[in-house]
Parts: structure tokens; sequence; C-alpha cells
């Protein structure tokens, strides 16, 4: 993950390499791209995961599609960090994916659900998931359901864990 800034000047993003769709870019904790940057790269854009409310930028990016993650309702998010949805996406492609096969150690996890999961994540990114969901609310004071059931179902304690996968 980069900010749109740092690979702005990159050698490898030419008018060409936009063109030609090479460049693929997800917009996390917003929805559309600034004013100035639209033009050049809006047609990028192949994934949204956000927690503000939808600006309708994108409509190729439909909200039925898993691409399009924005979670707000009426007047309140229903997350209080994007972290919560990274979270909850990356846990979920993990455990699509079979994360963890061979790896010896597993966290078995009781899902929403009751079933059992396999979750493996790795410690830096726990702890980075961590860190900005207390960060964006408030220290959890303001956290939702979904933002606590985060931290503590899904992420504690995952961080002993590799995810076994090709990043």
């Amino acid at each position: 993950m980069f900010c749109l800034d740092e690979i702005l000047h990159h050698p490898s993003i030419t008018a060409e390499s936009i063109t030609q769709k090479q460049l693929q870019l997800t917009l996390c904790d917003h929805n559309a791209l600034a004013a100035h940057l639209e033009d050049t790269y809006g047609s990028t854009v192949v994934e949204i995961i956000d927690h503000h409310v939808d600006r309708g930028f994108y409509p190729w990016i439909q909200h039925s599609n898993p691409s399009r993650t924005i979670v707000f309702s009426h007047s309140s998010p229903i997350v209080m960090s994007t972290c919560t949805l990274i979270a909850e996406k990356f846990l979920s492609l993990s455990a699509e994916e079979g994360a963890g096969e061979g790896a010896g150690q597993q966290n078995n996890q009781k899902g929403e659900e009751g079933e059992e999961s396999s979750v493996l994540i790795p410690a830096d990114v726990a702890t980075l998931l961590l860190a900005v969901i207390a960060v964006d609310s408030s220290n959890l004071s303001t956290a939702t359901p979904r933002d606590l059931r985060a931290v503590a179902v899904r992420l504690v304690g995952l961080g002993q864990r590799r995810l076994m996968c090709d990043v």
C-alpha cells in the first residue's frame, strides 16, 4: 500500500501505463480522488474501502461488488476506522485462501456464526491495524461493535502467527 503522492512521480507510472490499465488504484479511507487527480487517474480506480458517505464516483464499481466496500448509514459511520474494513477483508481473504495450511500452528477463532476458522496474520500488520483502529475510535471509546469485534475476535492474539501467502 502506498500513498498516491508517493507513486505519482515513480518512473514506472507513465501515460502509457495508465491508458493500458497497468495501474490499478484502491482508494482507502476516501472514496474519491482529489479533483486535480481525477482526470488522469480516475479510470484506474478498481476498488474502494471506506467508511465515509459515498460520493458516488466510479460507477463501474457497483455497491453489490465486493470491490466497493463503503459502510456508512444515514448520518453516521458503521465503523470508526477503515482499518476495521481492511482487517475484515484481509482476514476473510486469508481464510478463503486456506492460509496457514502446513504452517504447523493455526489460530482457531469462532466466527460470527460460530464456525471454526483458521485466520493467520503477520504481527506487524496486526499491530498497525490495531493501532489505527484505536486512534480512529479515540482509544476505542467511540468504537462501534464492528470495530470492537475486529479488535477482540479477529486481531488480538494473531500477532504471533504468519500469513502463508504471497503478498
